[in-house]
């Protein structure tokens, strides 16, 4: 449910554009993009 609400103002981690911003910016080099395709499969129903 919090899921939900957050992705109402902020989108969805499936929206992601896989462009590498976030992980060029990110200091402990989190491979972000791999993370949120595991999330969107895990929490985003079709």
């Amino acid at each position: 449910m919090y899921y939900e609400r957050f992705s109402m103002n902020h989108g969805k981690a499936s929206e992601c554009l896989h462009c590498g911003l976030c992980e060029k910016n990110c200091p402990q080099h989190i491979p972000i993009r791999r993370h949120l395709e595991e999330f969107a499969a895990l929490y985003e129903t079709t």
